[in-house]
């Protein structure tokens, strides 16, 4: 009886005195390292107890980055309440969505798990215990395409034209899409067609479907100094309130010349 006594008290000063490890619970995120713009993605966030006590109300936070569609929500971040997490347990959660953006451009989503050891009595009672996860993707292709085209040479204060031509070259279809122009200095705007959504520079587009290709032309005087070179720049995206996502972007120079007939000679 002796020894069973002293066997149910080490027992119990064992089980009563535990001591809870942080590094005991694990998450991890895994998914795609490289998508592609608008491509229908899905991460995998799992969470494992391997500490000797069960956790209670458990929640994991997975947070989608700008730039980012989440499937089935209109939130970039989304809760989804566990509750308690018994102690041996692993299980996961899915969540899927598309990242739009330029070609290398780096987006991560993070994962957080909040939770409280049961029967531990924590320095913080209000609060919850959090462990955080992180993974990274780079975006390596672009469903889109701009080309510009225009005489690589240019009488100065003469009328020129720019032909641009935009294309998704995927299936995917675009909501919410603005295309952009940069003038250089000493282009003065006449026309485009189609006209432009604001300003001179400025082609908002309610959607734009898979494979569609664009045109627009835009009229106007260029002047500058002998071989000066003036820079046009394109860039296609989405927008998001007063800033564009770019997903392509092209640039076209073009050379000033003092005579229509040096001009005439270069392209013939």
């Amino acid at each position: 009886l002796f020894l069973i006594f002293v066997g149910l008290a080490v027992f119990g000063y064992i089980y009563f005195f535990r001591t809870f490890r942080q590094s005991d619970v694990l998450v991890k995120i895994r998914g795609p390292e490289t998508v592609e713009s608008g491509e229908n993605i899905q991460f995998f966030v799992s969470y494992q107890n391997r500490s000797d006590f069960d956790l209670e109300n458990a929640v994991l936070i997975f947070q989608w980055p700008k730039g980012a569609v989440p499937k089935d929500s209109s939130v970039l971040k989304i809760e989804k309440r566990i509750g308690d997490i018994a102690s041996g347990r692993e299980a996961s959660a899915s969540f899927s969505g598309q990242f739009f953006g330029a070609k290398n451009d780096k987006l991560a989503v993070n994962a957080i798990l909040k939770y409280k050891p049961k029967g531990q009595n924590l320095s913080n009672q209000g609060k919850l215990l959090e462990l955080e996860a992180v993974f990274e993707s780079i975006i390596s292709k672009t469903p889109f395409s701009i080309v510009m085209n225009m005489p690589p040479r240019a009488v100065s204060g003469n009328e020129t034209e720019l032909f641009l031509e935009y294309q998704n070259l995927s299936e995917t279809i675009f909501s919410d899409m603005q295309l952009k122009l940069e003038y250089p200095e000493g282009f003065i705007f006449s026309s485009a067609e189609p006209d432009p959504s604001f300003s001179n520079d400025t082609w908002d587009f309610d959607k734009i479907l898979g494979r569609e290709t664009g045109k627009i032309k835009i009229k106007g005087i260029l002047s500058g100094k002998d071989n000066e070179t003036k820079l046009f720049q394109a860039a296609i995206g989405r927008r998001e309130k007063e800033q564009l996502t770019v997903y392509a972007s092209n640039e076209y120079s073009v050379v000033i010349s003092s005579t229509i007939l040096f001009v005439y000679q270069t392209v013939n």
